[in-house]
């Protein structure tokens, strides 16, 4: 297996592709201080942590921040600087939606 094969086999791609779902990016959020993700409204002032991040569309900054190496995978750290609340309560969308 040539190094390529191998770096494709054990790399975890930062945006996970699931079937026929858009890919979703995967970041590290920071809770608390001292590097406590900052959250802004549409209005582009500071604003409150959501209670839950469920339904909500976002808009993120984010910084790569290591490169992690385990016997079997490797991958790229990113971390959530800023995070913007385009849409709360957005609803979810039916996976099994057929077209007519």
């Amino acid at each position: 297996m040539s190094k390529r094969e191998r770096l494709s086999v054990t790399y975890k791609p930062c945006f996970p592709e699931n079937g026929s779902y858009d890919p979703v990016l995967r970041t590290k959020i920071n809770l608390e201080q001292p590097r406590q993700v900052r959250v802004w409204s549409k209005d582009q002032e500071l604003t409150e942590m959501p209670k839950s991040w469920k339904n909500i569309k976002v808009a993120v900054c984010v910084t790569a921040k290591t490169v992690w190496l385990s016997s079997s995978m490797l991958g790229v750290t990113l971390d959530a600087t800023d995070v913007l609340i385009c849409e709360n309560d957005v609803q979810p969308v039916c996976p099994f939606a057929m077209e007519d």
